[in-house]
Order: C-alpha cells, then structure tokens, then sequence
C-alpha cells in the first residue's frame, strides 16, 4: 500500500489560497518544530489565507536547492525568481479582489520542455535546438543582472501552446520552469538528456530521505487523534511550513542533515531512474518544485515516471488535449498528459485543458491540430469532490460530481466492471507486482466493483507481445521524417566551422557519394543529436525504405489495427454517458467497462550509487552526473532493454485510448519505517528496485470521466 507523503497537494494549495479564515485555528501543543505553541499574533498570522507569492517562492527555493545541492536535473529551464514573482503578484491580485481566473490561479507547476511556451527557448532537450539559447544566455550575462530571464532578452519561441494558453493564460497558473526530458521524448529512463548532457541523468528524489515523510508521520498521528481538526491542523502546519521555507531556504539544508544523521549515517545512496521521458515533470513534483506537470507520453512517457516517483500520471485520449505547440516525435501516437500528486489533483488540471464543444456544439477546430477531439462543455472531469454516487458504463449527464451519496464500501464501485486481460500476465512480471495486482482486484471487488477476467479468445497473447516491435517501427519511421525538418538551415544554430573533429573524420570515410548539401546535413546532425535519436531516426528510415517498407512498416500497422479491434470489443460502450454522440459509432456490446494492468513490469532501476555523506549529498557532488569524481559504480542498462519499459504501456498508446497510472508500493521490511524510507531497504533484484510501482486502469476512447471516478475511489481505499 502507498501511504500519503509529506507533498504538498495541488487540491490543498488551491484550498490554503482561494479560502478565508472563518476562526481562529486550534493548536496541538505537542507539535515539534512547527506546529508549537503560538503567540496571539502568531495564530492570527497562521489564520490568515496563504498567498500565491509565498507559495511560488516555497516551490522555487525547492526547486533551487534541488538543482543546485542535490542535482536532480529536474529543469531544463529553471524561470528567475524574479519571473516567477510577477506570475505570482499578478495572481494574488486577482485573488485578492474575488476574481481568480481559476482554481488553478497562483499554483506553480511545471511545463515540459518540447511544449512551447513564448518567451522560452523550446528545445526539446536536444543540441540541435540548444546552441542558439546558451549563446543569447552569455549575452545575457555579460550584459544584465542575474534576477533576468531568458525570454526578457528575445525569445526563441515566440508563440504559447494551446496547452501553455490554457494553464498560464487563461487559468492562472504560476510556471516555475521546463522540465528536463529523454531528447525529443526518446527514452525511458531520463538518461538521454542530450549529446552534451550525455553523461547526465534526472535523478530520481525517492532516491534521497526527505524530511517530508517524517513530518507527515507526525501529521498523520495528529490526524487520527483529532478528527474534527486535523484539516485545520494540517492546512496550518503547511501555511507555517510555506511561510518558513520562503523566508529561509536554507531550513531545507538544514533538515536534510538532520534526517541524514538520524537515519542513514553509514549507508549509501542508490540513484534511481525517474523513468522517462517525462523525467523532470515526475521529479519536480516528488520533490515538491512543483504542484502538478504537464508531459507528453507516446508509449508510456507520463505513466510510467509517475509509477517510478509514486505519482499519479494521467494519459487521456489521443486527441483530447491540443498537440498545437508540442515539438513532435510520433505524430500519430504523441499525446499531452498530466502528473499530480493524487488524481483528483490531475482532474483539476485536466479539466481547464481538454478540447470541449461550444454549448451550441458548433465548435471551431484547433489552430494546428487536425487530430483533435472534443468533449461536451459540460463534461466535469474534477474529483476534487471525492463523494460521488455509484456509477457504471450507463451513467448519464444527469449524474454529476456535486451529488453527494455516501454509499456503503461495498457499493461504491457498483455497476463497474474491470477487466483483468490474461495477455498481460507475464513471465517476467515479478511476483510482489504480481501479488499487488491480485489484491488491487480483490480491494476492488470488496468495494462493489466486478472483475472479469478477460481471456486471451478476446484479447491475443500473441497481439499484446507484438505490441512493443510494432510501436518502435511506427515510432522510429515517424520520428524519421519528423525530425527530417532539423537540417541545420530552418532550425537551431548556424555553425560551419564548429564541427566536432571525430565526427567529421568518421564521416569523410563514408561520405564520398555524397554531394555537398547532404554533408553538411550529415556533419550537422552527427554533431547535435543525441546517439539515442540517432539510433532511431536509422531504424526509422530503414523501416521506411522500400524493401522493408512492407514487411516491416505495414506489418506494425496491422497489429495495431487488430489490437484496436480487439479491445474495442472487449470494452463496454461509454461513449454515450459523454453526450457525444455525433462520434459513437460502437455498437458492439463489450462485457468490460476498464482494464486493470501494471504500468511497468519492472521498479525504477538504480543508474549509480553515491556515498550517503553530508559533504556529498548536499555540498559538492553532482549527484545526476557520472562522470563527478564523487560517484561510485555507475550502472549502464543496455538499450534495447530499456525498450522493454514500456511493454505494459504500449498497449493503451497503439489504440489511443486513457490511462491512468495509480501509485503501489511493497516493502521486504516490516520494522515500522513509515512513508517512503522502506525505498531504501526494499526489494532489490538485477538492478531494480521493485518497492515503488504502479498499477493502470485504462478503458475505450473518451473514457476518463469514469477512469477518474474509479481512480479516485481505488486511491482513497489505498490511503
């Protein structure tokens, strides 16, 4: 069972911003450290709202101290504090006057960094778009003061996302900077940061002891002792918490060297992957940078690192959220998803950026995006309100999130069918996952949901087990002729001269039928893209070529039609509870209404060790960088076994269809470490360490409003 972690949420920060005090708040008097007796003025300090400057300033000394003293790499681009305070103040005067642009107005989160956002260098963590940036930041430096951003001076972007329109813009949230990704979303374990960053990874925060989770210890004992209380109780001691970070970073030094002496004074540190590509999103939010981050998952991308990291990661339908500005890998399977730190956190953010009809449903298309998809403007997919009546595949508009039904446990997933797919039992899963899947089903059942068990006469062993070749033909032949367009002449820097030695001689030897343009293309893409672009921008191309174009490219593309006809038999009709019947052509009747699977196989891997010191944890080690004199048995993991991250959520991604990866969590120990500590006494095999997993519910296309209700119910029975 994943226990809550000492994170602030999304949902509570909304709360602690938006909300006015209505009395004075009632202390515990054997709180340590922050919840301590108070002075009179102290409590009406606490009481009074949290404001959206304290709140982006405790997110952006979190997010300093984790790229400057632990190097987690989780920016790409880390925005100025002086960027970030006017997003803030703008904000807050908004609140202040009763007219927040929305829930999410004030909330600092984080934006990938191949989703364009103006006045922002859009890189897609590759060189090959990087050069021209880092030039105009020297300029920058050599010319302004250091509180300046990068999008002040001129901008390599000069155009919002749809999805940067609609979170910064029109819902007012506060950005605190672009996630570090694998290079143009091509990798799976946020090592492939691009070729100068090719000894670098994002390290993932489980990785270190947080003083978060012994705090939360505290706070759950204070919950269980004070039932009519303990929102007060905890919403105070994270108005505190804001308020001492904001003041004084260095309280984050501070308590790590606390908890290091008390808890770990020998051991060392194993560096876990964050997973990828989505590496920087997952990371920012488990290390509490950031309140929510928007990725891109292709095969697998948002889910499986929020497996890795004890996140909720949120892939809806392919189409449903605009791919307009988002840089592009494999245009048929890209699609733009939400990590949070619980789902109701994720449906909030969902909620301001899926495409939605017009009320009189004459809908003007998205500007760039002819893949699009649209719901109904009146479709709530926000579960901040955890009380719904019971549900099922015929639930109509009529039922909706602001009825309140305190159903008993065993009815509350009533109506509900999962589908437990036998094709997706494999070999190599291993047996705490296993295990876990069994009582994640059995817990489902106990609540009022039926689990049927989906045989492989419905859905082929043998389709699910082509699943991972077929993605990486479609994927890689498209990535080809995506990333044709970065030639050296339209896109990035303009260098002649500034070729790489090795990599020019390596290409005079083979170059000779070459004409001079097609060098130069050759010389400039050998220089900037990353050796794991390369690799598959080559089998792209040669899956395209005309003599393996049929026996490979159109044999992907047949299993992925019969996986699409397949499950969309399997699954129930639920499109009709969206009011979307301009688009509901399935007749068939299906006897699953979602499909129950792991989201990885396999925990997060361990990429190196480190010696747990205070010296090297928080002063001089680089700890996301092998080649630091400070690192110690670095693990390289071989390519083509890290393709097989993504077997479990390949699946989902060929059918375009929704998917939400929810926490799990098994420890080999039982001597009452509480919260995410176990992570490192867990169960650790072949390099992996399988403690921290997760567990997905996917169902048939513009299903996520009931995802996300059984999502919710299935995370609050965890908890």
């Amino acid at each position: 069972m994943m226990q809550k972690r000492g994170i602030l949420t999304l949902a509570r920060a909304s709360r602690l911003l938006q909300s006015r005090p209505t009395s004075t708040p009632h202390h515990n008097h054997d709180d340590n450290h922050i919840l301590q007796q108070q002075s009179t003025n102290d409590e009406i300090h606490l009481a009074s709202p949290l404001t959206a400057v304290e709140l982006a300033s405790y997110c952006h000394a979190i997010a300093t101290y984790g790229e400057e003293k632990l190097n987690l790499n989780a920016f790409s681009h880390l925005l100025s504090w002086g960027d970030v305070y006017k997003q803030a103040k703008e904000s807050q005067e908004r609140i202040n006057q009763n007219r927040p642009l929305s829930p999410l107005d004030g909330l600092p989160i984080s934006i990938k960094a191949n989703i364009a956002v103006e006045g922002l260098p859009l890189t897609a963590q590759s060189d090959i778009l990087r050069q021209e940036v880092e030039k105009m930041q020297e300029d920058i430096r050599s010319n302004a003061d250091t509180n300046t951003c990068i999008g002040g001076m001129g901008s390599p972007c000069g155009y919002d996302s749809i999805v940067a329109q609609r979170l910064l813009r029109k819902c007012g949230a506060v950005l605190i900077g672009l996630t570090t990704m694998d290079e143009f979303g091509m990798g799976s374990l946020g090592t492939n940061l691009g070729r100068r960053n090719s000894k670098r990874f994002t390290v993932n925060p489980l990785s270190f002891p947080s003083i978060f989770h012994h705090k939360q210890k505290e706070l759950n004992m204070h919950k269980q002792s004070s039932s009519k209380n303990s929102h007060n109780l905890i919403d105070e001691y994270w108005k505190e918490r804001i308020r001492c970070i904001s003041n004084d970073p260095t309280i984050l030094h501070q308590e790590q060297e606390e908890y290091y002496l008390q808890h770990h004074p020998s051991s060392s540190i194993s560096l876990l992957s964050t997973g990828g590509s989505s590496s920087g999103s997952a990371a920012s939010i488990c290390h509490g940078s950031s309140l929510a981050s928007i990725g891109t998952d292709t095969g697998g991308s948002v889910r499986l690192p929020a497996a890795w990291c004890g996140l909720v990661g949120m892939k809806p339908t392919y189409g449903a959220i605009s791919r307009h500005g988002v840089v592009s890998y494999a245009s048929s399977l890209d699609t733009v998803g939400v990590l949070a730190n619980s789902v109701s956190c994720a449906t909030m953010v969902l909620n301001h950026l899926v495409n939605r009809k017009d009320k009189d449903k004459n809908t003007t298309p998205c500007v760039g995006d002819s893949t699009a998809i649209y719901f109904p403007s009146g479709m709530n997919f926000d579960c901040s309100n955890t009380s719904f009546p019971p549900f099922s595949s015929t639930t109509t508009k009529s039922s909706t999130n602001d009825q309140i039904h305190t159903a008993a446990p065993q009815t509350q997933l009533k109506g509900i069918t999962i589908g437990i797919p036998a094709a997706f039992c494999l070999d190599e899963c291993p047996s705490n996952i296993q295990k876990a899947w069994l009582q994640a089903a059995q817990t489902l059942t106990d609540h009022g949901a039926t689990i049927q068990i989906v045989d492989t006469n419905h859905l082929s062993s043998d389709t699910i087990q082509r699943c991972l070749p077929a993605y990486y033909v479609l994927a890689c032949a498209e990535a080809s002729s995506n990333l044709a367009r970065y030639d050296g002449l339209r896109y990035g820097p303009h260098h002649d001269n500034d070729m790489d030695d090795n990599n020019h001689d390596n290409l005079e030897s083979t170059s000779d039928k070459m004409t001079p343009l097609e060098k130069q293309y050759s010389k400039y893409r050998a220089q900037y893209f990353g050796k794991e672009t390369i690799r598959r921008i080559l089998c792209g191309t040669a899956v395209l070529s005309s003599d393996q174009f049929h026996t490979h490219y159109e044999a992907a593309a047949r299993v992925r039609a019969q996986l699409c006809l397949q499950m969309q038999k399997c699954f129930k009709d639920t499109n009709s509870h969206n009011d979307n019947s301009s688009s509901n052509t399935n007749t068939n009747e299906g006897f699953v209404d979602m499909f129950l699977v792991p989201t990885a196989l396999f925990g997060p891997p361990i990429l190196a060790q480190k010696p747990n010191t205070p010296g090297n944890m928080n002063d001089d080690a680089k700890v996301g960088d092998t080649t630091s004199s400070d690192a110690m048995n670095s693990h390289k993991i071989d390519a083509t076994q890290a393709f097989a991250n993504d077997v479990m959520t390949i699946p989902p991604s060929l059918g375009g269809l929704p998917s939400i990866s929810i926490p799990m969590r098994t420890s080999s120990t039982h001597d009452g470490r509480d919260g995410l500590d176990d992570i490192h006494h867990g169960i650790v095999k072949d390099n992996y360490n399988h403690s921290v997993f997760g567990l997905q519910l996917f169902g048939p296309k513009l299903s996520e409003n009931i995802l996300a209700h059984a999502a919710v119910f299935w995370r609050e029975i965890l908890d």
